[in-house]
């Protein structure tokens, strides 16, 4: 991102993990820029999040908030993908 990017997301706390051209998600961007987040500011990770492990690296990298989508709308039963995402065990 560009700095005025950066300023923008420790203001907003919200990382998107859309990057580049072609467009891909990539949980990298998301956790490489957690650290320019203030730690007063609900970080919401958005986009890239398709499998119970993306969701733990996340957890772990301190994301307390997430934007699934693209996961839910292929799936046949969105709710039971919300499940298996989120609250499954590792």
């Amino acid at each position: 991102p560009t700095r005025r990017g950066c300023r923008l997301l420790r203001a907003l706390g919200a990382v998107t993990a859309w990057w580049r051209r072609p467009v891909e998600a990539r949980l990298e961007t998301t956790v490489a820029l957690r650290a320019s987040v203030p730690a007063d500011r609900l970080l919401v990770a958005e986009s890239g999040i398709g499998q119970p492990a993306d969701v733990e690296r996340l957890k772990a990298a301190g994301v307390g908030a997430y934007l699934v989508g693209t996961a839910f709308m292929g799936a046949e039963e969105p709710g039971e993908r919300l499940s298996e995402l989120f609250f499954s065990r590792p």
